[in-house]
């Protein structure tokens, strides 16, 4: 009988489809990987996000004036103007000439753009209406009257004059993002040693927090841990020494201005009452 012929040699794969590869196992919340730190991620995540936001912020030339140098004028403006110092009605456009050179403060604070961008956002709001007004009675314009005039145009109902665009609405959202700024200085005044992300935590419960849901809530969390150290941030702002005694100043001016508009807010009822908040 004649031979078999040979079985033909089993034919390559192709290149276009290639062998599936066996997925490695995936990591769960039943079995997480090994971690080569006993770090909790948390503690791990903040020292390494601070350090890293210190180190990229750049000491300011000392021989220049420091950054509480150049803002004491601008609200020492606002409370030595004639509306304030009679009657403590803030004018409009000191106020937010003051409010610009503030927030570059959040220059050297990692993690706080968003706060910064906040507050730029609703300055820019007020402006807005503030130029909307005729050119003689701009000079003379508070926040109070502007807002007493969208008021009286709602028939009183805080509610109905705080909508999108509105200097109520605005003012009630900067507001409240200044008092993070104030109660960090606050804190940063009453404790020479206190950290800086300390501070801005305590600013922030006495600004924002009460008013942000979970995700926001978070997202500040998140920030919190790119808060770079009081040492490296105070260097940004000038000479070490400088900044530390020209801070008290900035902030006593700034505090004086920021009560009694706190006060007409929660007076008129844009800013509502923690149990009836719309807000």
């Amino acid at each position: 009988a004649a031979p078999l012929p040979a079985a033909p040699p089993a034919a390559a794969p192709s290149p276009a489809e290639p062998p599936a590869a066996t997925p490695p196992p995936r990591a769960s919340a039943a079995s997480p990987r090994r971690r080569s730190s006993a770090r909790s991620p948390a503690s791990a995540l903040k020292g390494y996000t601070r350090r890293r936001a210190s180190a990229k912020l750049k000491p300011r030339d000392p021989s220049l004036m420091s950054f509480f140098e150049e803002t004491l004028p601008k609200w020492a403006a606002v409370a030595e103007s004639d509306a304030f110092a009679s009657g403590q009605q803030v004018p409009c456009k000191l106020f937010l000439d003051a409010t610009v050179q503030l927030i570059k403060i959040f220059d050297s604070i990692y993690g706080m753009g968003m706060v910064k961008d906040d507050i730029d956002g609703n300055r820019a709001k007020i402006e807005a209406n503030l130029l909307k007004l005729p050119a003689d009675a701009q000079p003379a314009a508070t926040l109070q009257s502007m807002c007493r005039a969208e008021l009286a145009a709602a028939k009183g109902d805080a509610a109905a004059a705080s909508v999108e665009g509105s200097t109520c609405l605005a003012i009630l959202w900067l507001k409240r993002a200044l008092l993070l700024v104030e109660g960090m200085l606050e804190a940063l005044v009453a404790d020479a040693k206190a950290e800086l992300a300390d501070c801005v935590n305590k600013g922030y419960e006495k600004g924002l927090k009460m008013h942000h849901n979970m995700i926001m809530k978070g997202v500040f969390n998140t920030a919190y841990h790119a808060i770079p150290y009081r040492a490296d941030f105070t260097k940004a702002l000038g000479d070490p020494a400088k900044v530390e005694a020209d801070m008290p100043a900035v902030w006593k001016t700034f505090a004086a201005i920021m009560t009694p508009l706190d006060a007409f807010l929660k007076e008129t009822k844009i800013e509502p009452p923690p149990s009836d908040s719309w807000w």
